[in-house]
């Protein structure tokens, strides 16, 4: 099973649909959130096992609503070592792209949501890092 941590936006849009599609959801706690849900089964062999947010009992709200959950790190930094990979899922406060560094250099498997950065140099600095360390690492949106 593929360990993996969601790391901010646990609350809006993609945080909610990885949750979704990762993890078993409660489902009447789910559709009482008013949250999407996709009605699809949990992809197998990877689940949402460590949450993170800046924002005071977002974490713990979404982890009683998953199965699966075992670690709500008081710092995101406390996920390296503990999952094979993050998802860094807020795009709305343009956060992500700064808290890819930490795991980059740790070379945690990240997945840094769109956009990469708007500021340039900032995206040339984590592309930098990504070619020094290794690290896997991928940024993309579904949309042109």
């Amino acid at each position: 099973m593929v360990k993996l941590g969601l790391v901010g936006g646990v609350d809006i849009f993609h945080g909610i649909a990885f949750s979704a599609l990762l993890n078993e959801i409660d489902k009447e706690a789910w559709a009482e959130a008013k949250y999407w849900n996709p009605n699809v089964p949990p992809l197998e062999n990877a689940s949402i096992t460590a949450i993170w947010d800046p924002k005071p009992g977002v974490a713990e709200r979404r982890a009683k609503l998953l199965q699966g959950v075992e670690l709500l790190p008081q710092r995101m930094e406390d996920m390296i070592g503990q999952v094979d990979g993050v998802l860094l899922a807020d795009d709305v406060t343009q956060r992500h792209q700064k808290r890819a560094f930490a795991f980059i250099e740790a070379g945690v498997p990240t997945f840094c949501d769109k956009p990469l950065s708007r500021d340039p140099q900032e995206a040339e600095e984590i592309v930098k890092l990504v070619r020094v360390t290794e690290a896997k690492f991928m940024s993309s949106s579904a949309l042109g």
